[in-house]
């Protein structure tokens, strides 16, 4: 996340992982795909630019600037909307986990952690 004010620069990048309810394994194949698509464009909506974005079968690496309760929201209406049987594959009401994982990553670390997403097989 890139901040300027009159006074000041903040340079933030983050790691963010989260996972659906019980970490059911509802992704792969077509639905990985369209999960990838529905991030985008929410975060197209949101304003949120991705570094770096992989859907695995049970969790979701994200690298990104903000508002992640926003992102979990919309991209699970959409999900269900395009794939109403995940429904009846996670609790009832319930899509993402309540919580996630966020570190920041510094400079050294920024490729380190692309290079960790890419080679980490999901699928």
């Amino acid at each position: 996340m890139d901040i300027r004010t009159s006074h000041a620069r903040l340079d933030f990048s983050y790691h963010i992982v989260f996972v659906p309810k019980r970490r059911r394994r509802i992704f792969g194949g077509v639905r990985s795909l369209a999960a990838e698509e529905v991030f985008r464009q929410v975060a197209k909506e949101l304003g949120i630019r991705f570094d770096t974005l992989k859907v695995a079968l049970d969790h979701v690496h994200i690298s990104v600037s903000n508002a992640m309760r926003e992102l979990k929201s919309k991209s699970a209406h959409e999900l269900l909307k395009q794939f109403p049987e995940l429904r009846r594959e996670l609790p009832d009401g319930t899509f993402w986990a309540r919580g996630y994982y966020a570190r920041t990553i510094g400079n050294l670390n920024e490729q380190l952690v692309r290079d960790y997403i890419a080679r980490t097989d999901h699928f």
